[in-house]
This record gives structure tokens, sequence and C-alpha cells, in this order.
């Protein structure tokens, strides 16, 4: 969702979760299961992808000198610092689960989906989001007992990646 002006800011809201499926990276998260990110300076300026989203355009009027490219360029590089020199990879998977949940929240609004039971399915989201929360726990309290044991720590991280590649299919979408 998309924060108001007199919102706060937190770690949950931080970040758009529903990135959309139309976008470059959609092959890398619904097809290999690899989790991405979408960082953007977003505005009124409605040029995305049009005739006017050249060279001449963002020279004089998107981004004149280039400060907000400057940004980005910052921003990307401290956040690939970040996860690169992280003991521990820097994933909230009990925010996850909470966002799962508001997904499914949506989908159940849904007349078509009024019939449908999702006692089990909720209950199964509650427990993925207790885990992450215990997940996160443990974390903090080995980054706070020193430096983690490479062993656990690497563990962890690829378990932590394989999260996404467990939401896969391997058949695909149907009739596609």
């Amino acid at each position: 969702r998309a924060l108001g002006e007199s919102d706060t800011v937190t770690d949950f809201n931080l970040v758009e979760t529903r990135i959309g499926s139309g976008s470059d990276y959609a092959a890398l998260l619904d097809h290999a299961g690899v989790p991405v990110m979408d960082v953007t300076f977003d505005g009124p300026y409605g040029v995305y992808h049009s005739a006017y989203d050249d060279f001449y355009w963002m020279n004089h009027v998107g981004d004149p000198g280039y400060h907000y490219h400057a940004l980005m360029a910052q921003l990307l590089g401290v956040l690939a610092l970040r996860v690169a020199n992280a003991d521990f990879i820097p994933f909230d998977f009990g925010s996850y689960g909470a966002h799962v949940r508001e997904y499914l929240d949506a989908l159940a609004a849904k007349r078509q989906l009024s019939a449908l039971h999702l006692e089990s399915l909720r209950a199964a989201i509650d427990e993925f989001e207790r885990a992450g929360r215990g997940l996160n726990e443990a974390v903090a309290s080995a980054l706070a007992a020193g430096a983690p044991d490479s062993l656990l720590a690497d563990q962890a991280n690829r378990g932590m990646m394989n999260v996404e590649r467990n939401w896969l299919d391997a058949a695909g979408i149907p009739a596609r």
C-alpha cells in the first residue's frame, strides 16, 4: 500500500511488498524463486516508457544535474554493502508473514473467494509469522552474543534464501 503523508514509516510499511507481475524481475521471483527488490523514485512526471523519456527530457526536466540518479546509485551501493557484509541476511520473516496475511485478507474480500474455507491457510500463515518472529529473535540473539558461528550463519542464510523457492510449483502456472 502507498504511504500517505500522515503515515508513520515503520519496518512493516517501509517497503511496498506487492511489486507486481509486470516488472522486469518477475522471472527471478516467479520462476526462479529469487528474492527481489524494486527501488525507485516516483513522481507525477508521466513519461515512464513514453516517447518523451529521453536524454533531453532527463537533462532539462526529469533530473537536471542527475542528482536523483547519483542518490539512487549511492542508496543501491549502501544496500548492496549491507547485504554483502551481513552475518545474517537482513530478512524479516515475521513481517513477511503479516504481509502474506494482508494478501489473503484482500483476496478473501473478493466475492469469488467467499465460499472457500480459509481457516487452515490462516493457521499456516500464523505459524509462518510466529516462526519468522522466532527467527528474528534468534538472529538478534546470535548477533548480540558476538560474531556468530560461520556454519550456523551459512545454514540460516541458505534457509532464508530458499523460502521464496519453497512457494514455487515445479509444474509452473497451470495451462501455461
